[in-house]
């Protein structure tokens, strides 16, 4: 007889399906937990969250994977959170109304599109609260980062000890002490109005953008770039844009500024993971979809008269995306950005930057003496970037020996992981070079 019993799935199966939903639902879970439970409960939402996968992981081998999994997920969630608040005995009354508030609710209804393992649009909406939410300006930015990649984007605190090269202990007390800030702020789910709704916007653009510089270039660790931390920001980004609240000059620009950047991820490391630089990539690689869609994210952030620095790093990004080779990238025009940059929003890495655009637009004479002048203020004097500038504009003049004193000094100076391993590749090539002009 026939039935409607889905087949059974082995244990490797369902572990894989179960790791792949805990990345890209439990957020959506969360922050529909929330939006009934309160941002005081914060940490019961997360619970069930972890419950409800467990629960996966136990039921599935035997009965099978559900036909739309993500739903059951959210709707096993909901049943425990109900449960858990029924066997509450202190403040019974209140717990006993919420339960009955989620167990009655239409609104979170997921529908079961055919193979289609997301919640519904409404959950994008929950799960970009819980960012306004995690991004209240009065929680400090790294534990704003920490609670987005948390709560919001399903990442753990072994994962986020290991992304920012600390303890698990310290991403926990990060942790505790903004969910602790919410509840004493009397943070509330919801996205906030006029002036409050601007300042917190800013502060959820720049902890996307956080989230997805880590991912491009990572500051601690053996990888060179986290993908997933750069898809994650570029799905807040997109459900940001999309959003009345969100369809900003400056959202659209951050956009336009990941996708560019995200077109050539892959082309970033070699085969041995060494970093790949931007002039050797094989542009033919990078995916033209994200660079188009960039553009016209770029297009909307031109509407109004707002420049954010979001919108001067687009412009340049865009030169090099749009480039049809490294000999066609409009140099002249990047500094012009550099400019602006270093004129509005200052730091030592926008100089640095402008001071190689300079190399490439004027001649890398100009680039070196340049980085010779920024070398003389104290930020730059023991930043092994300004002597690895150095080195690729001493090794453009075919200056060999100037070039491998200053990958030594670049070494000696520190830099990650795979900066460290590219500086020793640099410095092998030029002990080459040398031997062979000799």
């Amino acid at each position: 007889m026939p039935t409607d019993q889905p087949p059974k799935s082995t244990d490797h199966e369902v572990q894989q399906l179960v790791q792949h939903l805990f990345r890209r639902e439990s957020g959506k879970m969360i922050a529909v937990l929330c939006r009934y439970l309160g941002t005081d409960h914060l940490d019961l939402a997360e619970n069930m969250s972890q419950e409800a996968l467990i629960k996966a992981l136990r039921n599935w081998p035997s009965r099978g994977i559900p036909a739309n999994p993500a739903a059951w997920l959210m709707t096993t969630a909901k049943n425990l959170a109900i449960d858990h608040l029924r066997s509450v005995k202190t403040f019974h009354t209140q717990s006993d109304r919420i339960a009955e508030w989620i167990a009655k609710s239409e609104s979170d209804k997921i529908p079961s599109p055919e193979g289609n393992a997301q919640l519904s649009d409404d959950c994008g909406n929950e799960k970009l609260t819980l960012c306004f939410v995690a991004c209240c300006p009065q929680i400090p930015r790294h534990s704003q980062i920490a609670l987005t990649l948390k709560s919001v984007c399903g990442f753990g605190s072994e994962e986020l000890a290991n992304a920012f090269m600390t303890e698990k202990r310290a991403i926990d007390q990060r942790l505790t002490r903004a969910k602790r800030s919410i509840k004493e702020l009397g943070i509330a789910f919801e996205i906030p109005q006029g002036e409050e709704l601007k300042q917190r916007l800013r502060s959820v653009l720049e902890v996307i953008y956080a989230i997805f510089t880590e991912g491009y270039a990572v500051s601690s660790g053996s990888n060179w770039i986290k993908q997933e931390m750069c898809e994650e920001a570029l799905e807040l980004g997109a459900l940001l844009a999309s959003r009345p609240f969100g369809n900003t000059p400056e959202t659209h620009a951050l956009m336009a500024l990941m996708l560019f950047q995200a077109s050539r991820l892959h082309c970033r490391t070699d085969s041995e993971s060494l970093p790949v630089l931007l002039e050797d990539q094989d542009r033919n690689q990078w995916n033209r979809k994200r660079i188009d869609q960039g553009v016209q994210h770029l297009k909307r952030a031109m509407a109004g008269n707002v420049l954010s620095r979001y919108h001067l790093e687009a412009g340049i990004a865009a030169c090099h995306a749009t480039a049809a080779s490294s000999e066609k990238t409009d140099w002249k025009q990047i500094c012009s950005h550099y400019d602006l940059l270093a004129k509005h929003f200052p730091s030592s890495v926008v100089h640095l930057n402008r001071a190689v655009a300079i190399g490439f637009a004027q001649g890398f004479e100009k680039g070196v003496t340049e980085i010779e002048r920024l070398r003389k203020q104290p930020g730059f004097r023991a930043n092994h970037r300004t002597f690895a500038s150095l080195g690729e504009l001493h090794h453009k003049l075919g200056q060999w020996s100037q070039s491998l004193t200053h990958f030594e000094t670049a070494l000696r100076l520190g830099g990650t992981e795979p900066e460290q391993r590219f500086y020793r590749s640099r410095m092998d090539l030029l002990a080459e070079k040398q031997r062979t002009s000799d």
